[in-house]
């Protein structure tokens, strides 16, 4: 399975495909790496549990939470933003700029699981775009809300995270989206620019990708929108046959300043591909 990424972070690889894993209910995340083991060699001790069995194919995702935090690991301090969804699938797109929190450099994905005979141990997710394996633990209390984690990599040392409401944000996961929230120009965080009409549609071009897009507020009274994206062009997606897309947008704020995040996913059956940026107000 090949990996393919199109926006803030750009990779790839040859990689297993990660099987989202079963979820639902009001706190998907909490501890996704403590669900049923698939009939597959036993998980050696102190290792990541794996996760269930892909939900019905077909079916297309909610997201359950949106929050923040920091992301601490060897390499320093990062910001944090995460989306779990109803399928167990835990985001975490992370950037260095604590001021602005508009350039991701990378992403902790968790919710599927990943094992092979010449490493003998379990992991749940991946570290991108490193390509890393990692075993992930997420708790977020709704309530609260409140986030805490921590993940070790295949290749070393993890790291660890906490949060809850986005730093510096007004972003309620509560209240209703308006379409009103993502209308007019936005800037893509690799400065191609894209206008969203009060329709929620959108063209963008962006590393030989040319896209039609669509916004649409969450049908359950969430602060979410549906993202579809339709791609043409001469890039890696599109060569891969990958050209529909499916996904989530997350329309918040950092002070006075206006974010729009961006990822949708899409395969077909052999290659995996991803979208996956902030647009900022400009």
């Amino acid at each position: 399975m090949k990996r393919s990424s199109l926006g803030g972070c750009l990779t790839l690889a040859a990689v297993a495909m990660l099987a989202a894993c079963g979820g639902g209910g009001d706190n998907p995340v909490r501890q996704v790496n403590e669900v049923k083991a698939p009939t597959v060699p036993s998980v050696p001790p102190n290792d990541c549990a794996p996760a269930s069995q892909p939900t019905a194919s077909g079916t297309t995702p909610s997201v359950t939470a949106v929050g923040g935090g920091l992301l601490a690991n060897d390499s320093g301090s990062h910001w944090m933003i995460f989306v779990a969804q109803s399928d167990g699938v835990f985001h975490g797109f992370y950037g260095e700029d604590m001021a602005t929190m508009a350039a991701p450099s990378g992403q902790l994905y968790a919710g599927g699981s990943w094992w092979s005979s010449p490493d003998p141990h379990w992991y749940n997710g991946r570290d991108w775009p490193s390509g890393d394996a990692v075993c992930l633990e997420v708790t977020y209390d709704t309530r609260i809300p409140a986030l805490s984690g921590s993940y070790r990599t295949r290749s070393g040392p993890g790291g660890s995270f906490s949060g809850g409401p986005i730093p510096g944000s007004s972003y309620s996961f509560e209240q209703v989206a308006d379409a009103a929230q993502v209308a007019g120009p936005w800037a893509l965080s690799s400065g191609s620019p894209i206008a969203v009409s009060n329709a929620g549609e959108f063209a963008c071009s962006h590393d030989g990708c040319n896209c039609q897009g669509a916004l649409a507020p969450a049908s359950d009274g969430k602060n979410w929108f549906r993202l579809t994206l339709q791609l043409s062009g001469a890039c890696s997606l599109v060569a891969n046959h990958i050209t529909s897309l499916e996904g989530f947008g997350v329309a918040y704020t950092i002070g006075d300043s206006q974010r729009l995040l961006l990822y949708a996913t899409g395969n077909n059956g052999v290659d995996f591909g991803e979208f996956n940026a902030i647009a900022v107000r400009p």
